[in-house]
Formats: C-alpha cells, structure tokens, sequence
C-alpha cells in the first residue's frame, strides 16, 4: 500500500490507522516495520528533492539522503527523521552548488 501524504510537495506522511500484523508489538514486527519505514523515508526524501533539484543527479542525492539519514538515525526521537534529512540534504546541496558558482 502507497503512503499517503499530507501535501504533495511536504514530508509529513499521514500513517495507517490499521497495522496488517494481529501482534505489532513483537520483536520481528517492530524490526521489519522499522527498516520498511527507513526505505521508505529516504525513498521519499530522494523523490521530494529529485523534484527540487532537478540539475543534480539521482546517485548525487541517493549518497547524500543516505548519509544525512544515517547520522540523524541513531537518535532516539524518530518522529521528525523525514523532514530534519530532507533539510540537511537539501543545506548540503545548495552549499556544493554555491561552492561550484565561487
């Protein structure tokens, strides 16, 4: 099922109501739920910025999106992981863009 989004050109994502396993507190649910919302956050960041940023390329944003996401993933508040990766990319792109005018 494709998330739902609460504006196309913004990063909130509006969540299911209903969870597809009977347990969703059990180990296994929660590690697979996990990595599943990681691809998908970073998925949507690419896509979001890819919109944006047009001129750069897609395996520019993918190594980008994937390292800012892997030192904001650590914390222990994941709520706002989407949106704060998508700003730090987004701050990394336009300082390499206005590195290459200088």
């Amino acid at each position: 099922m494709k998330p739902e989004y609460a504006n196309p050109g913004c990063a909130t994502r509006l969540e299911p109501r209903a969870q597809l396993d009977p347990d969703p507190t059990a180990p296994h649910t929660r590690l697979v739920a996990k990595e599943v919302d990681d691809a998908e956050t970073i998925r949507h960041v690419i896509e979001t910025l890819e919109q944006k940023y047009p001129q750069v390329p897609r395996e520019e944003l993918e190594a980008v999106v994937n390292e800012e996401f892997g030192l904001l993933a650590g914390r222990p508040v994941r709520d706002y992981l989407e949106i704060l990766t998508e700003r730090a990319a987004r701050k990394r792109l336009k300082l390499k863009k206005a590195a290459k005018k200088s």
